[in-house]
């Protein structure tokens, strides 16, 4: 039994003394997928990357975009303006921070812009409230909610309580929390089972993929993977709706449409409403600049003349405008200044129904930088003085 005990201990302290190392690793990461985004006028490659870490690490993908926010000082310079916009995949595929960066400091001059992304894989409403008050937590000026087709729905408990615990912010109920659910948030914070896990079954499939170039449509090389970008937005230019789910088919990207999934209808009078009016207030309670900005949907899912003989991937348009009218309206009535991108892109500036292309990306960047000056404009933020730390 002491053999054991020590063995244990021997392991805790291996894995403590790795933490750290490992966070660097991944904010070097994070920092380096920044700065190519920012240069790479063809965007093929940071989203292959992107494709990988959706299919295989997403946990990984956390540990990185985590990394980022942990790294922004808890004290705010008098200048800052911090902007964090808070979204799933089709914000990562729709948003690119750095361009709409550039975009604020050229807007104000005489502020230092950051904007950090706090999107996430997989994550809903459920996850908002945890992620605004994480940019709350970094004294956030501008918080951007990017509400999308497919990021209005039930989530996966489980996806909620690992956002929850990787930021380990103080949330109702906390105080009744037993010592094995607070040991639980320990674990999922640190390196067990967000860092090395993850990282490890990321750097075995870029090993995997290496030694066998066919494993899987994540692992495709980039010329591969280019093509059938490229031959996507193609076929999207022609209209031809059974053509493209052909292209997807034939180019081993089927799995990128999605669109069945969200034939499942929210009820009107759904608690996810109620969820979000909730986040909202916090935000707005807490003195920041509320934005909602519904993401784009592929027009070409939404037609029923180009999708009627394929009905299980033709998504109901009147349903799609009626949910970001509704979802729109709760942000309004919570102070928040609202848009609506949902027709803001083309059918060829798309991968599948919600996430957008190199062009769509660079497109829909432009449009989200000229919401965010205008709300400011409108609205206004506020020079403040952050007090020093004793």
């Amino acid at each position: 039994m002491a053999k054991l005990a020590l063995v244990a201990l021997g392991v805790l302290v291996i894995l403590t003394s790795l933490d750290p190392l490992v966070s660097r690793l991944m904010y070097s990461e994070f920092a380096t997928n920044r700065r190519i985004e920012d240069t790479e006028s063809d965007l093929a490659p940071f989203m292959l990357n992107r494709f990988r870490e959706m299919l295989a690490a997403i946990g990984a993908s956390d540990a990185r975009t985590y990394e980022g926010w942990a790294a922004i000082p808890d004290v705010r310079g008098p200048t800052e303006l911090r902007v964090f916009v808070i979204g799933n995949s089709a914000a990562i595929f729709s948003i690119a921070p750095t361009q709409v960066e550039r975009r604020l400091a050229e807007a104000f001059p005489d502020r230092e812009v950051s904007v950090t992304p706090l999107a996430f894989p997989a994550t809903g409403v459920g996850e908002e409230r945890t992620l605004a008050r994480a940019a709350l937590a970094k004294h956030a000026d501008v918080v951007v909610f990017t509400p999308s087709l497919a990021g209005i729905g039930e989530r996966d408990p489980q996806r909620v309580l690992r956002i929850r615990d990787l930021f380990a912010l103080v949330g109702e109920g906390d105080a009744e929390r037993s010592l094995i659910d607070r040991l639980r948030s320990v674990r999922y914070r640190h390196w067990l089972l967000y860092r090395s896990r993850d990282r490890l079954r990321e750097l075995a499939l870029n090993l995997a993929t290496s030694a066998v170039p066919a494993w899987g449509s994540a692992s495709r090389d980039l010329e591969v993977t280019r093509a059938a970008l490229a031959a996507i937005a193609v076929v999207s230019r022609l209209g031809d709706g059974r053509l493209l789910v052909e292209t997807y088919a034939a180019r081993g990207l089927d799995g990128l449409i999605g669109t069945p999934v969200f034939h499942r209808r929210i009820p009107s009078d759904s608690p996810i409403f109620d969820q979000m009016r909730r986040n909202a207030r916090e935000v707005t309670e807490a003195g920041a600049l509320g934005v909602a900005l519904f993401l784009p949907a592929n027009p070409i899912f939404r037609n029923a003349s180009v999708m009627g003989e394929l009905p299980e991937y033709l998504v109901d348009d009147t349903y799609v405008r009626a949910l970001a009218e509704r979802t729109l309206g709760v942000y309004r009535d919570a102070g928040f200044y609202t848009a609506d991108g949902l027709d803001a892109l083309p059918p060829w500036a798309f991968l599948d129904l919600t996430h957008g292309n190199a062009e769509g990306i660079a497109t829909f960047s432009e449009e989200a930088a000229s919401i965010v000056i205008d709300a400011i404009a409108e609205r206004g933020v506020a020079q403040r003085v952050e007090p020093a730390e004793d």
